[in-house]
């Protein structure tokens, strides 16, 4: 199913450990400093072509989230900033 809308095969999305959000009345911006600034212990955060954040947590409940934060778009994948 992931790969009927380009997913890719290794997805966190297909084990249940991601998710791709917008939020009523906040800009894609305005949601990851919300979130950057929670105690939420994510994986990545993902600022998506200015439309929507994905957000992943690990599979491996041993393993230490890396709190990574990126901006995918046209222009390619960069440190979010």
């Amino acid at each position: 199913m992931n790969s009927a809308i380009g997913g890719q095969k290794t997805s966190q999305h297909i084990l249940g450990c991601a998710a791709d959000i917008r939020a009523i009345n906040k800009s894609p911006d305005d949601l990851m400093l919300y979130i950057i600034g929670s105690d939420i212990k994510y994986d990545q955060l993902i600022r998506e072509f200015d439309s929507w954040v994905h957000i992943s947590i690990t599979n491996d409940p041993s393993a230490k989230p890396r709190m990574q934060k990126l901006i995918i778009d046209k222009d390619g994948t960069r440190a979010y900033s």
